[in-house]
């Protein structure tokens, strides 16, 4: 695949050239003094329009607000959906109710020649607008969407107002309400801001304290959300974004340069009197300077309306866990990486950062995820992750009686959990109840058995303190009952000790340091959630592996049976994939940017080591199997795929691809819109398999009428149905009329757009059979169908076909926005510095 080197030419949204976080060609933003970025550094999104837009994806926007009627809303804004007036109201109500609109511009902006677009441009988008009263009937509402967008949050730390679900769990059983309901059950999926309160402006008044932690509340460190951090347009964070362990993905927002929708006329950030300004758009219907980690969410949200609109099977933990295995490593020399202790990303323990999460969301690359997933890959029964199937395992720390937190004691107490049965870990949950004079002191980490490291909580500041991080909008209680979450070691097991340590960090200097502020731990509580540890294993291979030195990553040894996959969808060019044992495959790869590309590495199974299937993507790919039982495919290209083994399934994607068969049996699967060109070469066994997904034939196919024709030896098949027979465009099977070519047990015109999936034929639905290979196949209907292909193991559930999903589409917080650190609305572009975000109403909390 060419990754683009400009905008689509059909791109006519007159200020599209200036939204750099859609295609970052380090260009500037017209009217605005941002510093330009570095190249590529963006979502990666282009690459995804042609196929993909959001279309039928549905999206909740709980925020201030949304002028629904805005030029470049027209044909996204359902009001139907939205909260009716007397709850909140779905439209901005004051002169500051400017917010929502943009994160719905950044989310669904019409594709229309005007203004902006959004990342998922034909999304159904929804208004929810909170107030004092309706923060709560507005989350009981979401489990009517497939996403949902919350930019917006607390400002304090642990308080009712910021989701303390200890204390009130009332907003925290609504978004389990639309886990558990949402999408029929498979989950709404939240992605939530994780606050912009990491710098302090000015300590000494309360207003503008900061010092906040993505762990300072319930709402935002969920681990039913994705949590989102702010970086600008050069990849790294923005000062005011919020560091934390629950943190899963990055998006843009410094820089106050998120050019997006505004309010019209002389309402919003840029209104008539401004836009004269040489600092603002001269349309007051747009704004050039929204930033902030509410800038950031809206840019996830849309990437997951585009995962769900390719795969709307998936359930929202696998669209988390999509998201951290897509994600890029952004700021490559911010010290905090670490590889976590999992085994399955690009050989080996993902990479995670306080700061980042597990990087720069990228939407090309979840898309190619999605459309290759097995359902809840972790799972026993190959089902969609959902709240109804996930699993924990719980450890609790026994004390005869509570524990002192000494005084200026660096070193602290440690204590452990044991966890004897292991899990596939995503998230987990630290429950823990301190007493301590002062939590500014206080550090606390949790240490997992592979030394994965969660901060949880980092000496949170006193509010009249001054200096670097200790600014705080006034945490002075005394007791502490709360749960902390990581999403750090995603992919781990969790088997073995777990170390919990809190240490009083208080300085010499400290002049409220009496030497007295003894703290107690009276409990503590850690549950791991994920899925039961199987041996179906999926290893994922993205773009990253060809950067990697460490020749452990370059072996993929599996010894533990099951139905494995190499999943390599996420790399941009061609892979060379071998699943021979000792055989090298050859993966390529770009670095961050997606602009450079990378020499590519071998990748060799181990001897020993059976992997079973292997799924491919964006590049004209070659895929061999082995000696098993093989699903293979290869994804958008021209791919060659080649059956070793019988009973092998060989899935060509979106182009012209060559599917060689073996002396076993194959089962073929393409579907017709795309595979125009093809060839089946090699025929062999005498009962293969022929699926013709999205077939617009609609005769019963047989040799030389009603769509086919025979070319010396070959049958041609009239894909695309224009009525011309040409090799080019239409779908070639070799050899089909020689003796020595293998029998076709059917060919199924079959209707639908199922992806990786055998759908039953309906009885009479154009099949034909070929009884002998050098006779003209019947041109009568089979009466029964085959509903599987006959030569697919039934012992092999997570890579037989007809378990892929389909691409048919089938709690009192805080309200404070997560994008302004000042607290007083502003109507007129802000004059704060550019690393400030401006443009959120406030960050008081409204309905504490």
């Amino acid at each position: 695949m060419t990754t683009p080197s400009r905008l689509p030419d059909d791109l006519k949204d007159t200020l599209a050239k200036e939204q750099w976080w859609l295609f970052n060609t380090g260009q500037g933003v017209a009217n605005n003094t941002v510093t330009p970025g570095t190249p590529g550094i963006d979502i990666n999104v282009l690459p995804l329009w042609p196929q993909y837009t959001g279309k039928g994806i549905k999206v909740g926007v709980i925020d201030d607000g949304t002028e629904g009627n805005h030029e470049d809303f027209a044909g996204n804004f359902d009001l139907s959906l939205s909260l009716p007036d007397g709850s909140g109201g779905p439209f901005p109500g004051t002169a500051g109710d400017n917010h929502g609109t943009s994160v719905a511009g950044v989310i669904a902006a019409r594709r229309n020649n005007l203004g902006t677009v959004g990342v998922a441009y034909q999304a159904t988008i929804a208004s929810y607008k909170f107030s004092s009263n309706s923060v709560l009937p507005s989350l009981q509402a979401q489990d009517k969407f497939d996403v949902s967008n919350n930019s917006w949050g607390g400002s304090t730390h642990f308080q009712v107002g910021d989701g303390n679900f200890k204390i009130d769990n009332t907003r925290g059983e609504a978004i389990e309400n639309a886990i558990t309901k949402g999408r029929g059950g498979l989950g709404t999926v939240f992605a939530w801001a994780g606050g912009n309160e990491r710098e302090q402006i000015n300590p000494n008044l309360a207003a503008q304290q900061r010092g906040r932690n993505v762990n300072s509340g319930n709402f935002e460190n969920s681990r039913y959300v994705v949590a989102v951090a702010a970086i600008d347009n050069k990849g790294v964070f923005a000062p005011y974004s919020n560091p934390g362990a629950p943190l899963l993905v990055s998006a843009f927002g410094d820089g106050g340069s998120i050019v997006t929708v505004d309010r019209t006329g002389n309402s919003g950030y840029n209104t008539n009197a401004t836009a004269q300004q040489p600092s603002n758009f001269p349309n007051p219907n747009y704004t050039n300077d929204f930033n902030g980690t509410s800038s950031a969410t809206p840019m996830v949200s849309g990437v997951i309306a585009l995962i769900l609109e390719a795969n709307p099977k998936l359930g929202y933990r696998d669209v988390q866990e999509i998201l951290a295995y897509s994600a890029r490593k952004n700021d490559s020399g911010n010290s905090d990486w670490k590889f976590n202790g999992a085994k399955n990303w690009n050989g080996g323990g993902l990479h995670v950062n306080h700061n980042y999460g597990f990087g720069l969301v990228d939407a090309t690359a979840a898309v190619r995820l999605a459309e290759t997933w097995q359902l809840g890959s972790g799972t026993a029964k190959n089902e969609a992750a959902t709240a109804a199937n996930e699993k924990f395992q719980l450890a609790n720390l026994t004390l005869p009686a509570p524990l002192d937190i000494l005084d200026n004691n660096p070193a602290g107490i440690t204590q452990t959990f044991n966890i004897n049965q292991g899990i596939n870990i995503d998230k987990l949950e630290l429950d823990l109840d301190i007493e301590h004079g002062q939590f500014q002191d206080l550090v606390v980490k949790l240490t997992s058995p592979d030394t994965t490291e969660s901060i949880m909580l980092d000496r949170v500041p006193y509010f009249t303190e001054v200096g670097e991080n200790k600014g705080d909008n006034g945490f002075k209680d005394t007791t502490l009952n709360y749960t902390f979450s990581s999403a750090r070691h995603w992919g781990e097991t969790g088997l073995g000790n777990w170390t919990l340590n809190i240490s009083d960090n208080s300085a010499t200097n400290d002049p409220k340091n009496t030497g007295n502020n003894i703290g107690k731990l009276k409990g503590a509580t850690l549950r791991l959630y994920g899925d039961d540890l199987i041996t179906d294993n999926t290893y994922i291979y993205t773009n990253e592996f060809a950067s990697f030195t460490d020749t452990a990553r370059k072996t993929l040894s599996d010894t533990n049976g099951g139905n494995d996959i190499i999943n390599v969808a996420a790399i941009t060019d061609d892979v060379i994939v071998n699943l021979a044992p000792g055989a090298a495959s050859t993966l390529p790869g770009r670095d961050v940017t997606g602009r450079t590309q990378l020499a590519p590495q071998t990748l060799t199974i181990a001897t020993g080591s059976t992997i079973e299937n292997a799924f491919a993507g964006e590049g004209n790919d070659s895929i061999v199997g082995n000696d098993a039982a093989n699903t293979l495919s290869g994804g958008r290209g021209k791919d060659t795929l080649v059956a070793v083994g019988d009973g092998d399934t060989l899935i060509g994607g979106g182009g012209s691809d060559s599917l060689v068969g073996s002396t076993g049996n194959t089962t073929y699967i393409l579907d017709a819109q795309t595979a125009g060109g093809s060839k089946i070469k090699n025929v062999g066994g005498t009962a293969n398999n022929l699926i013709l997904n999205n077939a617009t034939l609609t005769k019963t196919l047989a040799a030389g009428q009603n769509g086919t024709a025979k070319e010396d030896d070959d049958l041609l098949i009239d894909l695309n149905a224009d009525g011309k027979i040409e090799s080019q465009v239409d779908l070639t099977i070799e050899d089909f009329f020689l003796p020595t070519s293998g029998k076709f047990q059917n060919v199924g015109n079959l209707l639908g757009s199922d992806f990786l999936t055998v759908p039953p034929a309906a009885s009479g639905k154009n099949v034909i059979k070929a009884q002998t290979p050098s006779t003209t196949p019947s041109t009568t209907p089979s009466t029964t169908p085959s509903t599987t292909p006959s030569t697919t193991p039934s012992t092999t559930p997570s890579t037989t076909p007809s378990t892929t999903p389909s691409t048919t589409p089938s709690t009192t917080p805080s309200t404070t926005p997560s994008t302004t650190p000042s607290t007083t609305p502003s109507t007129t572009p802000s004059t704060t510095p550019s690393t400030t975000p401006s443009t959120t109403p406030s960050t008081t909390p409204s309905t504490t």
